[in-house]
């Protein structure tokens, strides 16, 4: 079944109970995603030669029954959405070679993020809904001198803190405590490697001194927070200048920063 549309949608191939594809679309398709699959059979799974990308999403732990390496034999890059940590495990045994990894909304268990870290070398690697503990299980499980190209974490809602371990992380680029009204502060440990942080609706109080270590950021999303005007005061002076980060808050949290404040002129109003 081909997506109708634009010609790059014409490249993915959906899966979905019943839909088999031909040999042309087999051939053609460079993504190709599961979408509430309940089991295709092995036998009649075609080899997908130039699909890099394979989303699975609202799957169930039968799609790994497939023979997934013989049939995506270029696959880089894999998405789980709301999929069980069994599937996403299973899934991820038989695609070793894929070097891009994002998991978003599935159910999160220990051994499925230490096999995730265990991946870290050279990888791109995305999560959500993680908790404290599970950052713990994921930092430790990351082998000594891996190097990954990033890595990006979005905690969940209920966490009450962030764990020190975040600083072992490798490359930790992207963190993401959006919603985490529990969370009042950073860790003590520095996390220089941060380009992206997310804390709209957060209780972040403040910036700890070493936020002006992080010297490649460059977006701060302080929206709805309660502490703003604490938080615009704690931002750094080793910000200001030519590459200055983009600071993003919320019209009415704008409205509260003073005229003459020195980063008055260098937030951003934004919905």
């Amino acid at each position: 079944m081909r997506d109708g549309g634009a010609a790059a949608k014409e490249q993915r191939f959906v899966f979905h109970p019943g839909a088999v594809p031909t040999a042309r679309e087999a051939e053609e398709a460079i993504a190709v995603m599961f979408k509430g699959h309940g089991g295709y059979a092995p036998e009649a799974l075609p080899v997908f030669e130039r699909a890099r990308l394979i989303n699975f999403v609202q799957c169930n732990a039968s799609t790994c029954k497939l023979d997934l390496r013989a049939a995506f034999p270029a696959a880089k890059a894999l998405a789980f959405i709301d999929s069980p940590a069994e599937h996403v495990a299973r899934a991820l045994s038989r695609l070793p070679e894929a070097k891009c990894i994002r998991i978003t909304l599935c159910a999160l268990d220990a051994p499925l993020v230490r096999a995730v870290a265990q991946r870290a070398d050279g990888a791109r690697l995305s999560i959500s809904d993680i908790s404290a503990d599970l950052i713990e299980e994921f930092a430790a499980a990351i082998p000594a001198g891996a190097r990954p190209n990033d890595i990006s974490l979005s905690v969940h809602r209920d966490a009450d803190e962030l764990p020190d371990a975040l600083a072992a992380i490798p490359s930790l680029t992207s963190l993401n405590i959006a919603g985490c009204a529990k969370i009042a502060h950073l860790p003590a440990a520095p996390l220089t490697h941060l380009r992206h942080f997310y804390a709209a609706g957060s209780g972040i109080a403040g910036f700890p001194d070493w936020i002006g270590a992080c010297h490649r950021m460059l977006a701060v999303i302080i929206h709805e927070c309660p502490h703003v005007p604490a938080l615009v005061d704690s931002l750094p002076d080793a910000w200001l200048g030519a590459d200055t980060p983009e600071i993003f808050l919320a019209p009415k949290d704008y409205a509260r920063i003073p005229l003459d404040h020195p980063w008055y002129t260098n937030l951003i109003s934004s919905d």
